[in-house]
C-alpha cells in the first residue's frame, strides 16, 4: 500500500498499527506515527518541532545501536575463534557427503577447497597451502592412501594434518591408515560433532607446529648471526715472520662450536699460539670460545691475559704458559655445578732461540715432526679448565726446535674424524 492509502485508513477508520502496512517498522517509530496521525487533535503532537525532536531522538538511538552492532561484529571477526580459521582441502567423490562436510566446515569459519577425487586434490595441494586435508579413502583415479603418501613425501616445514574418511571400520584399516601417515580417522557416515572435535584437535596440532617452525626459524637466524660473529674471531691471515711459517685449516661440522685458535704477537721476539675446545656445541660453547679469544689476544689488547702490564717500564711482561692456564682456571673454575669446561694448549715461541714452551689442560698432545727424526707426541696431560680443582697448577714443558721442524696443534675433531667406512 502507498502512503496515501495508509493516511486514508488512519483518517477515515480507526487507527491501524502501521506495521500492517509497512513491514518490520520499529515499535518506537510506530508509536510516533500513531501519535502524529491520531484522530483526536489532543492526542497529536502540539507542534511540528515536537514531532521532529522525537524523530531525531529515535534516529540518534538507532545510530548508536548500529555502531554498537558494528563494533560487536568487528570484535567477533578479530576473536581467537575467527583468527583460528583454517584453509582445508576436502577430497570426497560422493557429492552429497562433500556438500554436507563443506557446509559444516564453512559454518565453523574455515575456507574449504573441494576436490572430487585424489588426482584433483593432489593438483590443488601443489598449488596452495592447506593446514588440514580431509580425504576419503576410496576414490577414483588416486585414492586417499596414495594422496596421503604424496602429501607426506612432499612436506616441507609446515606440517599438514590429514584426516581419513572411510566406510571401513576394521582395526587393521585404522592401523594401515595411521601407519601411512594419517593423523586421524573418521568412519562414515561422519557425525557432525565428532568431526568438529577431531578438527579442533588438528587445529591445535597445526598451530603448535607452526609456532615450532617459527621458533626454529628465529633460532636459525640467531645461530647464523652468532656463527658470523664467531668467524670474525678466527684469524683471517697468518702472521709473517722471517724463518717461521704458520698455516692452519678450520673445518666445523656445525655452524656454532667451541673450537678456537690463534697466533698472537706478544713482542718483537715472542709469539703466542693456542688452541682450545669448549665442551658441547651451539651458542653457549661458541660464546665461551669467543670470550676466551678476547682474553688470549695480543699484548696490545688491555684485556689480554697473556701478558702482565708493567706501569714502570711500560713494557708488558710475558706470562708463562702454565701461569696463563692457572689464571684461566681461577677465573672459570671452582664451580662444581658448572656444565662447561674446555681443553687448552697454549705455548710461547721464542723466534730467536726457537724454544717453544707450552702447557696443556687435557688437550690432545702436540705432534713434533723433526726434520731429521721420527715424529713424536708431546703430551703434558692435566685437567680441563673448569674441571681442575681450585688452585690447581699446570705442568709446563719446552722443546727446542730446529730449522725444518714442524709442530702440529689440533683439537679432538681431527682424532674423532672418520672416513666413509667409519674408520678413524
Amino acid at each position: 500500500p502507498t502512503l496515501n492509502a495508509l493516511l486514508d485508513a488512519v483518517m477515515h477508520d480507526e487507527p491501524q498499527p502501521p506495521r500492517q502496512f509497512v513491514r518490520d517498522i520499529p515499535r518506537e517509530l510506530e508509536s510516533i506515527c500513531l501519535k502524529a496521525m491520531a484522530r483526536q487533535l489532543s492526542d497529536r503532537y502540539t507542534t511540528a518541532r515536537d514531532l521532529a525532536d522525537e524523530l531525531h531522538s529515535l534516529l540518534r538511538r538507532h545510530e548508536a545501536d548500529v555502531r554498537a552492532r558494528q563494533a560487536a561484529t568487528k570484535a567477533t571477526d578479530q576473536s581467537p575463534r575467527s583468527r583460528e580459521s583454517m584453509k582445508i582441502l576436502l577430497a570426497e567423490d560422493h557429492q552429497l557427503t562433500r556438500f554436507k562436510l563443506k557446509t559444516d566446515l564453512s559454518k565453523w569459519g574455515h575456507e574449504v577447497v573441494e576436490a572430487t577425487d585424489g588426482e584433483e586434490a593432489w593438483k590443488l595441494f601443489q598449488e596452495s597451502k592447506f593446514a588440514i586435508v580431509i580425504t576419503d579413502w576410496m576414490m577414483p583415479n588416486v585414492d586417499g592412501m596414495e594422496l596421503l603418501q604424496r602429501i607426506r613425501d612432499a612436506e616441507g616445514g609446515e606440517y599438514v594434518y590429514v584426516i581419513m574418511l572411510t566406510a571401513k571400520a576394521e582395526m587393521h584399516d585404522v592401523v594401515s591408515a595411521m601407519g601411512a601417515g594419517a593423523d586421524d580417522f573418521l568412519a562414515k557416515p561422519v557425525h557432525r560433532d565428532e568431526l568438529h572435535v577431531r578438527l579442533r584437535a588438528g587445529q591445535r596440532i597445526t598451530k603448535l607446529n607452526s609456532e615450532l617452525v617459527e621458533t626454529n626459524r628465529r633460532l636459525k637466524r640467531s645461530q647464523d648471526a652468532a656463527a658470523e660473529i664467531q668467524r670474525g674471531f678466527l684469524p683471517d691471515s697468518a702472521p709473517s715472520f722471517p724463518e717461521t711459517d704458520f698455516a692452519w685449516e678450520h673445518q666445523s661440522h656445525v655452524k656454532l662450536g667451541g673450537d678456537m685458535f690463534n697466533v698472537v704477537t706478544l713482542d718483537e721476539d715472542h709469539v703466542g699460539i693456542y688452541a682450545l675446545d669448549v665442551t658441547g656445541d651451539g651458542i653457549p660453547a661458541a660464546f665461551l670460545a669467543m670470550t676466551l679469544s678476547r682474553l688470549l689476544s695480543d699484548a696490545a689488547n688491555p684485556s689480554s691475559i697473556l701478558v702482565e702490564q708493567n706501569d714502570e717500564t711500560s713494557q708488558p711482561a710475558i706470562r708463562e704458559p702454565s701461569d696463563v692456564a692457572f689464571r684461566l682456571n681461577q677465573q672459570f673454575g671452582g664451580d662444581p655445578e658448572a656444565s662447561q669446561f674446555f681443553t687448552l694448549m697454549y705455548g710461547v715461541l721464542n723466534r730467536k732461540t726457537r724454544e717453544f714452551r707450552f702447557t696443556s689442560a687435557d688437550h690432545p698432545p702436540v705432534l713434533h715432526v723433526p726434520h731429521d727424526d721420527s715424529p713424536r707426541m708431546l703430551d703434558v696431560g692435566g685437567f680441563p679448565i673448569g674441571m681442575a680443582p681450585e688452585g690447581a697448577t699446570f705442568e709446563q714443558q719446552s722443546v727446542q726446535l730446529h730449522s725444518g721442524d714442524r709442530l702440529l696443534i689440533y683439537t679432538d675433531g681431527l682424532t674423532d674424524s672418520t672416513d666413509a667406512d667409519g674408520d678413524v
